[in-house]
């Protein structure tokens, strides 16, 4: 919901599959990262990944506003021990690539 469905159809080629694979290293690497700084995932290859997909620091307001479409992304609170939604009304500043991030954050993976 970051594009409009004209900017879709361009970019959406065989190439932007290298963009949304976000494990993509080999396991030895997993380990090794593990072993040494204590994660599985690296948080700049993700950033790096997430920001061509979601068009570099947009946030959810701005995507709203170009697209009239709600962006919904879900994570767990471990203080509230409950579901969040981030989107244009709760989040609105909130640049979707973090977002993203952030709900895919489990200890020791990123």
């Amino acid at each position: 919901t970051t594009r409009l469905v004209d900017e879709l159809r361009q970019d959406l080629t065989e190439d932007i599959g290298y963009w949304l694979t976000a494990c993509d290293e080999t396991w030895t690497t997993w380990i090794s990262r593990l072993i040494r700084h204590g994660h599985i995932f690296d948080y700049d290859r993700w950033r790096a990944k997430l920001a061509v997909i979601c068009l570099g620091d947009t946030t959810f307001l701005e995507a709203f506003e170009k697209t009239g479409k709600s962006l919904n992304i879900t994570m767990t609170s471990t203080h509230l021990n409950s579901m969040v939604v981030l989107n244009h009304l709760t989040a609105p500043h909130v640049v979707i690539w973090s977002a993203v991030i952030a709900s895919s954050a489990l200890p020791r993976l990123l």
